[in-house]
């Protein structure tokens, strides 16, 4: 592709992620609330993520097979209108059993939509790049966890949690307009190379994916985070609002925080990757993510949590980007889609397990130690990055 489609091209797939990671996280911080107040326990609450998350993790690599086999910009289509109809059926549900099949069918959407929007800019980053067009995609995303909490923290004020899921649905919508122009820029070479993938063979793929080392590492990283994640997504809500008395409105501006910093780190990460490599900005990811619990786990205040909420922030913007760079410069451009998806099934398993974690142990342990024992996942983390991942 030329200069000028692939710029094109770019704008277009930060404006689709960007509305994609809104509406996700615009819902994010009152997800739970709405499941414990039709009528779920903990358990059932952490029950229910964790389904979802079980399901991210078996559905991944086959939708992202799916996607090589249709072609990466139908996928993305189809990704939007899942996330539309999933989104707005949160409205409609007056029984806790329904948030089963909707849970599950939200959790395909990144399965759908991550591999091939990720590999399409991948392939647009030369290799003294990678670090910069990774961070400004990712940052795109990042806004997304930044705007779309600090959205539903404003209109939680007037609007109720049911009619936030509304507002929520139509952000896809916006999504799938700037995708279906995204389609009418395909140059013939991205054509041919969805021809070339087609034919490839998956088990080879698979072979040369697993057989590198940092490759390996990263699925244990990634285990790590997804747990952490996990932890913050569930517990911290319904912690807060139950034990602590926060608002609604409190509990999304955490949120909106974290995106906040998240969002702020990532460019600059992305040019110091370019710099020292991918280590180094991996490494302080998690000893970031790993104070942050610690924090949690001593403090019942406001000010604290937010501190820690923006540490965390940090902490996920500098592990993305050098964690999708290792990945560009370990697999082969073909196999990308599939590594991809492979990673993400591995931060799955994580939030599964810490979706299950999280409701089960919600009411048997403290939750000074369930952060705590998040802080030591995350520190095992830093302990494979240490030893095990090269630059």
């Amino acid at each position: 592709m030329s200069g000028t489609v692939k710029d094109k091209n770019l704008q277009l797939l930060m404006l689709t992620s960007l509305m994609v990671s809104m509406s996700l996280n615009a819902i994010m911080p009152i997800q739970p609330l709405l499941i414990s107040e039709t009528g779920a326990t903990n358990v059932e609450l952490g029950l229910i993520l964790a389904v979802s998350s079980m399901v991210a993790l078996i559905s991944r690599i086959p939708l992202s097979i799916l996607a090589e086999r249709i072609g990466k910009r139908i996928t993305i289509i189809i990704a939007l209108i899942v996330q539309f109809t999933s989104t707005i059926s949160f409205y409609f549900i007056k029984e806790v059993a329904w948030f089963y099949p909707i849970m599950i069918l939200q959790s395909m959407i990144w399965g759908l939509f991550g591999p091939p929007v990720i590999s399409l800019v991948s392939d647009m980053a030369s290799q003294g790049r990678i670090g910069r067009v990774m961070g400004m995609y990712y940052t795109s995303i990042g806004l997304g966890q930044f705007i779309g909490p600090l959205l539903c923290s404003i209109l939680m004020n007037s609007i109720n949690i049911r009619q936030m899921f509304l507002v929520s649905s139509t952000l896809p919508i916006v999504g799938l307009l700037s995708a279906l122009r995204l389609k009418s820029s395909v140059k013939k070479g991205s054509m041919e190379k969805d021809i070339y993938v087609k034919k490839r063979n998956i088990l080879n793929s698979f072979r040369r994916i697993l057989r590198s080392r940092n490759i390996i590492s990263l699925c244990l990283t990634r285990i790590s985070f997804g747990f952490s994640v996990a932890i913050v997504g569930i517990l911290l809500p319904v912690w807060t609002q139950k034990d602590l008395q926060f608002t609604t409105s409190m509990i999304s501006i955490l949120f909106a925080a974290r995106g906040a910093t998240n969002t702020f780190i990532r460019m600059p990460t992305g040019g110091l990757v370019d710099k020292i490599g991918n280590k180094k900005p991996v490494l302080i990811a998690f000893s970031l993510a790993t104070t942050s619990f610690l924090i949690f786990s001593i403090s019942n205040e406001f000010t604290y949590i937010l501190i820690a909420m923006c540490i965390y922030g940090l902490a996920w913007g500098m592990r993305i980007v050098p964690d999708t760079a290792i990945l560009k410069v370990n697999v082969e451009s073909e196999d990308m889609g599939l590594a991809l998806a492979i990673l993400m099934c591995m931060f799955a398993i994580g939030k599964s397990v810490g979706s299950y974690f999280a409701g089960a142990m919600f009411n048997v342990l403290s939750i000074s130690l369930i952060f705590q024992l998040s802080a030591l996942a995350l520190f095992l983390g830093i302990i494979v990055i240490t030893i095990s991942i090269r630059d």
